[in-house]
């Protein structure tokens, strides 16, 4: 739901009084552009930071996981007994590399290199361990072969706990490769003084050397990379949906488009004491523009800031009005009492009295003619403008029953005769049985809502939609910075 605005063919009608119409804001554009979701993943950036610490943790840990592993490769050329640079035999040596890469890692072949493995230990404990190591599936884990582009060279690698059972491990391939090639079917051709005796016939396998990678395992950096680049996707991803959720509205047209009403001006929280800021001015000019010439025009000051900021507001704008109006500040926040607190008039008799019925008759008609009080700021300066105020006095047993009574009415009544503008300091949207008794007294209401507000606050005010219909001024955003 959204704050409706009246037509302004039907000002008259949907308007109090007759009175100028706020004018609303241009419609939001369809869809999201880079920078909205950019804004989105910000309000989520914890789930993003969360699931990067977890991915570099699990990086971490599979770190902690692995075992030391060295790598050794063999490097071997398939071709013709007569040189595997034959001109003859060149244009089918792609083919041949991929049939003895393939050969490789059959049974036969890798049961034989882990026979030689255990041949060439340098002693009988390594013997024993090796011998326990060489199932099929664990030979098949650490010796692996591959042809090197599309050219007849095949690299084959071993993996073992050290450099030296890795390089074993390589050599035992490599002539067990050479062995099955020598003796399989079509090597029939007779050997030349080159070619190995146990590479007989018209194809040969020959090993040419041997070469150490080191140690291949752990990887600690590609480990924290990895988990560190999966933390940061899935990140993202829950980012995106987090901040969906906790969308905060920074920048006043976003506010002015979630909450569907224009944007009085934009302040500063500690330039209100001083009565400087900008936005201040903006408010107060814009807010003169809607008041009424024949009598006092009640503006509700509610939102969802705390109730302390609506008051200091309440009161830098009460000021602002006093200078060039009969302007009188009505502290209606019967619960909080925050205005009556910071101009000190806490339990001084007030608003609550009358309507709880405490008194009655001419006595209780004297409250609503408020005395002046000169505040004094923070730094014991008084202020030059004084401000009249009726303080919230002593809480009621029922607020909203007392807000809700004709008394209040009656009371904001008489005031209007009295004063060109009436600020009511309402209670928060959060307080609804409390804000809407007060929102029917008033000829318009103005939202103050703090910077970085979440959307689902400012959508949580859209259920009091129907009650301020055509009655919503604007908003006043406070910036804490």
């Amino acid at each position: 739901m959204e704050f409706r605005q009246p037509r302004q063919t039907d000002s008259l009608d949907a308007s109090p009084a007759g009175q100028p119409v706020a004018e609303a804001p241009p419609k939001a554009v369809e869809g999201r552009s880079l920078v909205e979701w950019l804004r989105i993943l910000r309000d989520g950036w914890v789930a993003v930071v969360v699931l990067i610490v977890v991915g570099l943790l699990a990086g971490g840990a599979a770190t902690a996981l692995q075992s030391t592993q060295y790598r050794s490769h063999a490097t071997l050329v398939a071709g013709s007994s007569r040189g595997f640079l034959d001109p003859e035999f060149a244009s089918g040596l792609s083919t041949v590399a991929q049939t003895v890469t393939r050969l490789a890692s059959s049974a036969a072949v890798l049961e034989d290199a882990g026979a030689e493995y255990v041949a060439i230990a340098p002693d009988p404990g390594t013997r024993a361990r090796r011998q326990s190591e060489i199932k099929l599936k664990w030979l098949t884990a650490h010796i692996h072969a591959q042809q090197v582009a599309d050219s007849g060279i095949v690299d084959l690698s071993g993996t073992g706990k050290t450099q030296k059972d890795a390089r074993d491990l390589a050599r035992a391939g490599a002539h067990a490769l050479e062995r099955a090639v020598g003796t399989g079917p079509g090597s029939i051709a007779q050997p030349t003084p080159s070619v190995r005796p146990s590479s007989r016939g018209g194809l040969v396998v020959r090993d040419f050397r041997t070469t150490d990678e080191g140690q291949v395992s752990p990887t600690p950096l590609r480990n924290l990379l990895l988990g560190g680049n999966a933390g940061l996707v899935l990140g993202i991803v829950a980012g995106l949906l987090l901040g969906a959720t906790r969308r905060r509205v920074r920048r006043p047209d976003e506010m002015a488009a979630e909450l569907g009403i224009p944007v009085l001006g934009s302040m500063h929280v500690g330039r209100l004491a001083s009565g400087r800021d900008p936005g201040l001015s903006a408010a107060r000019a814009r807010l003169q523009r809607l008041g009424q010439r024949d009598q006092g025009t009640i503006f509700l000051l509610t939102g969802t800031v705390r109730p302390e900021r609506t008051a200091e507001f309440a009161e830098a704008l009460a000021r602002a009005f006093a200078v060039s109006s009969r302007t009188v500040l009505v502290d209606a926040d019967l619960s909080a009492r925050s205005t009556s607190r910071r101009l000190q008039l806490d339990g001084a008799p007030g608003l609550a009295d009358l309507l709880d019925g405490h008194r009655g008759g001419s006595a209780a008609q004297e409250m609503f003619r408020p005395e002046q009080v000169s505040v004094t700021t923070v730094n014991g300066s008084d202020h030059d403008t004084p401000i009249e105020v009726v303080p919230a006095g002593k809480e009621p047993r029922d607020v909203a029953a007392a807000l809700g009574s004709t008394a209040l009415a009656k009371s904001l009544q008489s005031l209007r005769l009295r004063y060109d503008f009436i600020l009511v300091v309402g209670a928060g949207l959060d307080r609804p049985a409390e804000v809407i008794p007060l929102i029917a007294t008033a000829d318009w209401s103005v939202l103050v809502t703090p910077r970085g507000e979440r959307a689902r606050n400012i959508e949580s005010a859209h259920g009091l939609a129907d009650a301020l219909a055509g009655r919503v001024a604007g908003a006043v955003i406070l910036n804490r910075r």
